[in-house]
């Protein structure tokens, strides 16, 4: 029998030693001080307290913290990187005051860039040359259902300061389609 650290609980429920965790320190083996039942309780009460909000907040900020988020929103952007691309256009519409309506779905992202014909691959951190990215047809219209395609980073940037053999690979792709 062993008894639970908790004053509420060693009062009146000894405990037998499959009700306390073990834990290893080197070579030995410990008993928790407080039961299963108790630790499990606390738990509960500390994750909705605001002390644990204080803490997440502040951790948030911490370097530690940023680079957590910042990994986590990489993994997310490699999987779906339709969401982060909605994002950003929403923020570049907002801030350009274009109008937006696009969801999730509007977005179709193809294997290859329709311009230059190279394989689409999403990159963890910056956009390389042939990231996908979001291309308004008429850039007056903003990010609306319709005038929005998905082009190769590089066909998009070539738009702002391409040679005349990447602009003609482009007017003969706007020819064509």
């Amino acid at each position: 029998m062993k008894n639970c650290t908790n004053t509420e609980c060693r009062l009146t429920n000894p405990q037998t030693l499959e009700n306390f965790w073990h834990y290893k320190k080197g070579t030995h083996t410990y008993l928790q001080s407080r039961c299963k039942s108790c630790i499990k309780e606390s738990r509960k009460t500390y994750e909705h307290s605001d002390a644990r909000k204080a803490y997440a907040k502040e951790y948030e900020k911490s370097e530690a913290g940023k680079k957590r988020n910042i990994k986590s929103q990489q993994k997310m952007h490699k999987k779906d990187p339709r969401k982060r691309m909605l994002r950003d256009a929403r923020d570049r519409a907002t801030h350009k005051s274009l109008p937006f309506n696009l969801t999730i779905d509007d977005i179709l992202i193809p294997n290859k860039c329709p311009v230059f014909k190279i394989s689409l691959s999403v990159s963890e951190r910056i956009a390389s040359p042939n990231s996908p990215s979001l291309d308004r047809m008429v850039p007056e219209l903003g990010y609306v259902k319709g005038n929005v395609r998905v082009i190769s980073y590089r066909a998009n940037q070539v738009k702002n300061d391409g040679t005349a053999d990447e602009h003609e690979a482009i007017a003969r792709w706007i020819r064509d389609t």
